[in-house]
């Protein structure tokens, strides 16, 4: 777990650190929404969990096209350079998507679960 944080740069602790945030408020607006027993006073904020998702997604591109640019900077520089070294470079690039397309999923469908309760 921790060399796929490690092989996404920067971005990826960014990234955990929304996981968690939006773990916790889906077990959080959870705990709230049962614990209530039917009492519409007591509201619980889940759009924040769908937000946060969102706000996982644009950092995981954010995260990849930097790491592009980055690459191909350091391609230019180096001129002569193999193929596979390019392909690598762009699957570390593409991990921060990966895992805010995760964030998102699992935020989108916590979101659903609870807002249709």
């Amino acid at each position: 777990m921790f060399d796929f944080l490690y092989m996404g740069g920067p971005f990826m602790y960014l990234l955990a650190v929304i996981a968690t945030v939006v773990l916790w408020l889906a077990v959080k607006n959870t705990i709230l929404l049962y614990r209530q027993n039917g009492d519409t006073q007591k509201s619980t904020n889940i759009n924040a969990i769908l937000f946060w998702g969102c706000i996982a997604l644009l950092l995981g591109v954010f995260g990849h096209f930097m790491g592009i640019y980055q690459a191909m900077q350091a391609i230019m520089a180096a001129n002569d350079i193999s193929p596979a070294i390019v392909a690598g470079g762009y699957v570390m690039s593409l991990s921060t998507i990966i895992f805010g397309m995760g964030i998102l999923l699992f935020s989108s469908v916590s979101w659903f679960y609870l807002k249709s309760r």
